[in-house]
């Protein structure tokens, strides 16, 4: 760990255990549930609109590696699916349980995780079985077509008219159909600690349920509280 990213910890690991304790002003709980999808938006939508006005001060890690910065959450034109925006990029699932967790009242290991049903294929795309997501061009509400739709700028022709040009309503998706996502702030150990047995960037909370991902995760905070960072 550089210097920077010391500085970094230190200012916005206080901002993260803030911001969490401003959705549990009564006491942070070790554990806490939500299964109403109201209530999931909600709360997504918080962590994403505080941590805009904060500076980035979440990372959320999705179901098939990589990850980008929460912005905000909204209930999705998909029937009991929701929308995670980033910077740029949009991204549907559909939710089973999001789930806080508390480490030792550490906000290094305070996190969000979030399980999802399966989704199913839009039907623009012909599938096995494995894949995991898909990237679409969405023309209208649930009307999709494929992603190179997005990049010529037409979906189809009008006879005697030419091209039917995309209108500004029109956006780019990508749908997961299974798998979960965490969220840690973005300054977390969890975020910084990589290396050739542990990257958080492989997906490796997708590799775990949510009580096996919690373990791990606790003895990540006992490990790195024996050791000199």
């Amino acid at each position: 760990m550089n210097e920077r990213q010391k500085e970094l910890r230190l200012e916005r690991l206080p901002i993260w255990n803030k911001m969490i304790k401003s959705i549990f002003p009564y006491g942070i709980p070790s554990q806490c549930e939500w299964t109403n999808l109201d209530d999931i938006t909600s709360v997504l939508n918080y962590i994403g609109q505080y941590s805009t006005t904060q500076k980035a001060l979440n990372h959320m890690f999705y179901p098939t590696g990589g990850g980008m910065d929460l912005t905000g959450a909204y209930l999705s034109n998909e029937r009991e699916c929701l929308e995670l925006g980033t910077d740029g990029q949009t991204y549907i699932v559909k939710p089973k349980q999001l789930s806080f967790h508390s480490i030792n009242k550490d906000p290094d290991w305070m996190y969000f995780r979030l399980d999802t049903h399966n989704l199913q294929p839009s039907g623009v795309y012909d599938y096995g079985e494995d894949e995991e997501k898909e990237e679409v061009t969405e023309i209208s509400p649930n009307a999709y077509f494929g992603r190179g739709v997005w990049d010529h700028g037409y979906f189809d022709y009008d006879d005697g008219k030419g091209e039917v040009r995309l209108k500004s309503n029109a956006r780019v998706v990508t749908r997961f159909f299974r798998g979960s996502i965490v969220i840690f702030c973005k300054f977390s150990l969890y975020n910084l600690v990589q290396g050739p047995t542990f990257n958080a960037y492989d997906a490796t909370h997708n590799k775990y349920g949510n009580a096996d991902f919690r373990k791990l995760i606790s003895d990540m905070s006992d490990i790195t509280s024996r050791t000199t960072l």
